[in-house]
C-alpha cells in the first residue's frame, strides 16, 4: 500500500485502523467485481466455488444497487443451488450438507489487514507514521492481536503495547466520567450544571465500535 493510504488509514478518526481497511479494500472489490468482472467466467466460478458472500458482505454488495449485476452473480449461485437440491432428492439416501460459505470478499479483507500489519511494523520507527499510529484510534480487540503477535522484536513489541494500552486507558476513562456524571446527574434537582465533553459524549458508541469492529456509518 502507499505510504499516504496507510496514514490516511491511521488517521481515520472513527474506527480501527485495521479494519478501516478492511472495509475500503472489500469496498474496491465489489467496484471492480460489479464494473468489470461481473461477467468473466472464471471470477463467476470462484464465487459459485465459494458460495457466495457472508451476510456482512451480501449487505455491503446490495448497498452498491447494481441491480443488473448482482442479477448475474446470483443467477449462477442459484442454477448452483437448484443443482444441489436435485442431487439431494435423487440420492438414495437424501441429505444437504450444509453450506457455509468461503466469503471471497472477506478473503479480500483478511489479505489487506495482513499486508497492512506488516507495513505498519516495517515503518514503526519512521516518525511521521509511529505518530500516526499514536494518534489513530485504538485498533480492535482482534486487529491489535494479528499486530501484537506479527511484531519481532521487544523494544517494538513493548512500543504498540504502550500506544494501545494508553489509548484504552483515556477511552476508559472518558466513559468512567460519563457514568459518574450520568449517576450524579440522577441524584440532583438541578441538571444545568453538569456538562459532558464530547469524549464523554460518545465514549459508549466508541466502546462498542472498538470492541466489535463495527462501521460507525
Amino acid at each position: 500500500m502507499p505510504f499516504y493510504k496507510l496514514i490516511d488509514a491511521l488517521g481515520n478518526g472513527r474506527l480501527c485502523p485495521l479494519c478501516f481497511v478492511e472495509r475500503r479494500n472489500v469496498k474496491s472489490y465489489f467496484e471492480s467485481l460489479l464494473y468489470e468482472f461481473v461477467n468473466d467466467r472464471d471470477v463467476q466460478m470462484g464465487i459459485r466455488d465459494s458460495g457466495g458472500f457472508c451476510r456482512e458482505h451480501s449487505g455491503t454488495l446490495l448497498s452498491f444497487g447494481d441491480s443488473q449485476g448482482t442479477a448475474i452473480l446470483y443467477d449462477a449461485l442459484l442454477r448452483d443451488e437448484i443443482e444441489r437440491v436435485s442431487a439431494a432428492l435423487s440420492s438414495r439416501k437424501p441429505a444437504l450438507p450444509e453450506r457455509v460459505p468461503r466469503c471471497p470478499a472477506c478473503a479480500q479483507g483478511r489479505a489487506a489487514v495482513r499486508r497492512d500489519v506488516h507495513e505498519i511494523l516495517s515503518g514503526i520507527d519512521d516518525p511521521e507514521l509511529s505518530s500516526a499510529l499514536r494518534e489513530s484510534p485504538p485498533f480492535c480487540d482482534g486487529h491489535f492481536a494479528l499486530v501484537f503477535n506479527a511484531v519481532r522484536s521487544r523494544e517494538h513489541r513493548q512500543k504498540v503495547a504502550e500506544i494501545q494500552k494508553a489509548k484504552l486507558e483515556r477511552a476508559h476513562a472518558e466513559l468512567s466520567s460519563f457514568l459518574a456524571k450520568q449517576e450524579f446527574k440522577g441524584s440532583v434537582e438541578d441538571e444545568k450544571g453538569i456538562e459532558f465533553s464530547d469524549g464523554e459524549k460518545s465514549s459508549w458508541k466508541r466502546a462498542v465500535i472498538r470492541q466489535s469492529g463495527l462501521d460507525p456509518d
